[in-house]
């Protein structure tokens, strides 16, 4: 977005009514004014939701909660504030009383230390809050959000033989800062079709709630409702729906920022369209793959030319690009962005910096370390790198030279059970399987110079068969290598994986897409290549740099579904 585009989306903004002079009475009763998070966010007396009143108890039929109406039909959102202690019990009573199948938790439960939100399930086994039982019965923790499924049943005046349950499943955003907004639309995106996949319309409505209700809320449900409009006649108007909402519950979409993220969300969602494949159709998808008759492109090809829209801006870089650090960089374009960068510690006066980056997984934050192949200067670097972050994973995907061109400079030991010093660690390799087809093992001893007693085992995992020229022939070896590093991880805690070619980019870039890929299919039975490379880009410049490699994602992926019966246990 331009600055002239954001100026003039916040002029747009500032003519939103912000607060229409309709009663709260309800609200401001003393009785009610504990249940209120914020004194000056309050429902209104004529959308505000109304539960049960129970017997000789007055104000209970008040919670801090608004109907706002949606594109599909009126009340389709409930938006609301997090619970807070007194009241966890009128939460759970108005999903049950209102048959409320999904709650969608757009903050985290502390911000910048400050509590924005009560915990309101239990973590494990079941909770009783006031007359409802929440049984946590799954949790699906991904790198952006969180699905947990709870059975719930009301216990009053029940046996537990007819005691009625119902499912309901709440999806919680991790990745959206209080008043601010995600750097980018992509995941929310994503998080937005997973919570509709999910809910069904013939049940209540929509829970929507962040720390006030207002601002992270109301610029989701303005999302969703453009999302379903644009999908049922092909139109979006911010502006009136932003209008309604108010009417409803005031100050929803609390700042401009919120207002201008929704343009770009939706301009996403126009520009980028829906790339997503259901497995079981990726192979007829791709074998109709044919140039278009007016650009001559194929659609691999189209989306690969627009993936070149989200990059960082030119100051997150200030740091990889200083003087100072110049030279430790293999490659000096698409380098690690401040946010994103992998930060060594400044113990015995030593530098912080080393070219390396953290990308998320498709179900870990900070899944990989990727960085480009150690210089004779950066081994050390590269070794501390690896102890002070505990990665027990290497994967190599380049060979030590390339057509006479250094790619690596090694960085392991010659013989097995010899050691050699790099920087301030001896390093010992202790084993080496090489009959492995496509790439080799090898099992190396780390230990710190100044306390050799204490040692961590590393396993390299070396494909070989790799140029930058040219992607494998067969993406079985790697798939193989794949299931054969998570089993390594799980064994060792899911630290960060090291994952590095000559100038962590192209090939680097393209294993992690595939692993991202590979998880989403197995829980989502859904093939998104090009988002899944968007999210990764937007971690890092330049990755995945080829189409060829782009392609190849796409094949591997394939390879993986032809014979998936042999990765049963690949989860």
């Amino acid at each position: 977005m331009t600055a002239n585009e954001g100026d003039d989306l916040e002029e747009e903004y500032q003519d939103v009514e912000p607060d229409f002079a309709h009663t709260a009475f309800a609200a401001k009763l003393s009785i009610n004014r504990n249940k209120n998070r914020y004194i000056n966010i309050i429902p209104y007396d004529h959308s505000r939701v109304i539960l049960a009143l129970q017997e000789n108890t007055p104000g209970s039929d008040y919670i801090n909660a608004s109907y706002i109406d949606g594109y599909r039909r009126n009340n389709q959102y409930i938006a609301t504030q997090g619970p807070t202690t007194t009241t966890l019990a009128d939460f759970w009573r108005m999903v049950w009383e209102l048959d409320c199948p999904t709650i969608v938790m757009v903050t985290k439960l502390e911000e910048e230390d400050k509590r924005k939100c009560e915990q309101y399930w239990p973590s494990y086994g079941s909770t009783t809050y006031g007359n409802v039982q929440v049984t946590l019965k799954e949790a699906e923790n991904l790198a952006e959000y969180s699905i947990r499924t709870f059975s719930i049943t009301p216990l009053a005046g029940q046996s537990s033989a007819q005691m009625p349950v119902r499912e309901v499943k709440q999806f919680h955003f991790l990745k959206w800062p209080d008043h601010g907004v995600p750097n980018y639309a992509t995941a929310l995106l994503h998080f937005r079709k997973r919570v509709h996949l999910y809910h069904p319309l013939k049940r209540g409505p929509m829970i929507v709630h962040c720390s006030a209700g207002v601002g992270r809320t109301g610029t989701f449900a303005t999302v969703d409702y453009c999302m379903e409009r644009m999908e049922g006649e092909g139109s979006v108007d911010i502006f009136n729906f932003v209008q309604q909402m108010r009417y409803k519950r005031n100050y929803m979409v609390q700042t401009a920022p919120q207002y201008e993220f929704i343009h770009e969300a939706i301009n996403e969602a126009i520009t980028c369209g829906d790339t997503s494949i259901k497995a079981p159709e990726l192979k007829d998808w791709l074998a109709k793959l044919t140039p278009d008759s007016e650009t001559g492109k194929t659609v691999l090809e189209d989306q690969f030319k627009r993936l070149e829209t989200a990059s960082p801006h030119d100051e997150e870089f200030d740091c990889t690009v200083a003087e100072v650090n110049k030279d430790k960089n293999r490659v000096n374009k698409h380098l690690p962005a401040n946010d994103q960068r992998v930060v060594l510690s400044t113990e015995n006066d030593q530098c912080d910096y080393i070219c390396a980056s953290y990308i998320d997984g498709y179900r870990q934050r900070n899944a990989f370390m990727i960085t480009q192949g150690p210089m004779e200067d950066t081994v050390g670097d590269f070794w501390r790198m690896v102890w002070e972050l505990k990665s027990a994973a290497i994967v190599m995907l380049t060979q030590l030279e390339e057509n006479g061109e250094e790619m690596s400079r090694k960085y392991w030991s010659d013989t097995v059970g010899e050691a050699a010093v790099f920087g301030l660690f001896h390093v010992e390799l202790t084993s080496e399987v090489r009959d492995l087809g496509d790439y080799c093992t090898r099992k190396i001893k780390l230990s710190p110079i100044s306390n050799p007693q204490e040692t961590r085992i590393v396993t390299q995992f070396h494909f070989t068969k790799w140029t930058r020229s040219s992607p494998p022939e067969s993406a079985k070896p790697m798939i193989d290598m794949i299931d054969e590093l998570q089993r390594v991880q799980r064994k060792s805690g899911n630290q960060p994986i090291t994952v590095h070619c000559n100038d962590g980019l192209g090939r680097t870039g393209t294993f992690c897409t595939l692993y991202y890929v590979l998880d989403r299919v197995k829980t989502e039975q859904v093939v998104d290549v090009f988002q899944a490379v968007k999210t990764l880009r937007i971690q890092r410049t330049g990755l995945v740099d080829n189409l060829e490699q782009f392609k190849f994602v796409h094949t591997a992926t394939m390879e993986f579904l032809n014979t998936f019966s042999d990765y049963q246990n690949f989860k």
